[in-house]
């Protein structure tokens, strides 16, 4: 699989926005575009590709807290609690 295709593919897992991961990884919204499409490739041992990495997992660690949180909610309100 290409660069390009396993980043959309995490983008997608993660349920996350280009605008949200460029937020969070500080890269400009035209190079993140670049590296979607495949115009543009990174080297793992980059700063971008760290920076890229380390937003993916904060917004996947934030959507699966959020996910626990409410569920658990759920489980509160059916218990009567």
């Amino acid at each position: 699989m290409r660069f390009y295709e396993q980043l959309n593919q995490y983008m997608k897992a993660v349920n996350c926005t280009a605008k949200e991961l460029c937020t969070v990884s500080g890269i400009s919204a035209a190079a993140l575009s670049r590296y979607r499409s495949g115009e543009r490739t990174l080297d793992i041992h980059s700063e971008t590709f760290e920076q890229l990495c380390s937003a993916l997992e904060t917004l996947a660690l934030k959507r699966a807290a959020g996910e626990f949180i409410a569920g658990a909610l759920l489980y509160l309100l059916h218990q009567g609690i």
